[in-house]
């Protein structure tokens, strides 16, 4: 099994909640002995805290669509600001969306 999980933060949001949520299920992955990337942007903040961990993919902007969220069985996203034409890309056999804020059901998933 492969687990991509995208999260940001910058020193107005994430720190407490999206970054620290998803280290712990990418510690949780890891631990099980399944295969996980973390895939989010580089600042000093994300650096320092997952600076620990290995197999962390840094990108440079916040709404930059990665190609490994295309070829994961499992996608964890953890952000509010994407649009459905983002959440199109992602070609995972499975997909688990956080958001706190306003969410916004991709077309393609069902539920809500």
């Amino acid at each position: 099994m492969k687990v991509v999980i995208r999260a940001d933060c910058n020193t107005d949001i994430g720190m407490g909640g999206h970054l620290n949520r998803c280290s712990l299920l990418y510690d949780a992955f890891i631990s099980a002995g399944i295969k996980a990337s973390f895939i989010t942007t580089r600042n000093e903040h994300s650096e320092q805290f997952l600076s620990n961990r290995s197999n962390i993919i840094y990108i440079e902007a916040e709404n930059e669509f990665y190609p490994p969220l295309t070829n994961a069985d499992l996608v964890i996203v953890d952000k509010y600001n994407y649009t459905d034409g983002y959440y199109e890309e992602i070609q995972a056999e499975n997909t688990i969306i956080f958001d706190d804020i306003e969410f916004i059901v991709p077309s393609r998933v069902n539920g809500g």
